[in-house]
């Protein structure tokens, strides 16, 4: 019995295993420890960057300040425009009135006269008509065509081609030389528009305004255009010198209807 308790107490001086807990509650412990540090010391970078912000520097603060004192003062100046337009559109247009000149000096009564009747102007005169087969005569330098004005019949050459009649031509002006012609024979009557003017010193042009047109009953032609040159002649008649759209050539003289 007492060997057996002397074989079961341990020695004292004998090395004991620790735990089986231990072996993994150490190396935890160690870790968490790490991760807390790692923390703190995270923690306090984040705290120290996210505080108050570091001041900057003087002039570059002042600038930055005053920058956005101007786009503040800009900002306010427009506001008080638009105000300002928006009151001036309320305001009544006031006209200036021009002032009335001060009212002339009554001036003494005058004494009633009877009034004095006035002498009819005298008409002028009228032209005395030319007598009719007097020869046109030109003016040297006439101020206007009242020379030409009325109508006259011309003494030509021409004839009708299919009768060989005699072609009769009566001109008619006004007193600008604008006219019409008018061409009768036996079988048709044509009539167009002439105008008349001066071309120099006792020279006439007559021309017709295009062709000529003729009818007589359904049928429809016409008479080509032609331009005449008048000069007055030594004994003071005028004799025209004419050429056609087709070259011809005829002369005629204008004698007052």
């Amino acid at each position: 019995m007492n060997d057996h308790r002397r074989a079961t107490v341990s020695d004292p001086g004998q090395f004991q295993a620790p735990p089986r807990y231990l072996s993994w509650l150490v190396p935890l412990s160690a870790g968490l420890a790490l991760l807390l540090i790692l923390l703190l010391a995270i923690g306090f970078r984040v705290l120290l960057y996210s505080g108050a912000p570091m001041a900057e520097a003087g002039p570059e603060a002042e600038w930055r300040s005053a920058m956005e004192r101007e786009a503040a003062l800009r900002q306010e100046l427009v506001l008080l425009q638009q105000h300002w337009l928006e009151r001036q559109g309320q305001c009544p247009v006031v006209a200036a009135r021009t002032p009335e000149p001060p009212p002339a000096p009554l001036s003494p009564p005058q004494p009633l006269l009877p009034p004095v009747p006035e002498k009819p102007a005298a008409a002028p005169e009228p032209p005395a008509p030319t007598p009719s087969g007097t020869p046109l005569s030109i003016p040297d330098a006439p101020e206007n065509m009242e020379f030409l004005s009325g109508c006259w019949r011309s003494i030509t050459s021409l004839v009708e081609r299919r009768t060989q009649k005699p072609l009769e031509h009566e001109y008619c002006f006004n007193d600008t030389g604008n006219g019409k012609v008018i061409i009768r024979s036996k079988r048709y009557v044509c009539t167009g528009k002439i105008s008349a003017e001066m071309q120099g010193p006792k020279q006439l042009m007559i021309k017709t305004l295009g062709r000529v047109p003729c009818a007589k009953n359904n049928e429809v032609g016409h008479f080509y255009a032609w331009q005449a040159i008048c000069q007055s002649q030594s004994d003071g008649k005028a004799l025209c010198q004419a050429e056609e759209e087709t070259k011809i050539r005829f002369d005629f003289t204008l004698l007052r209807k």
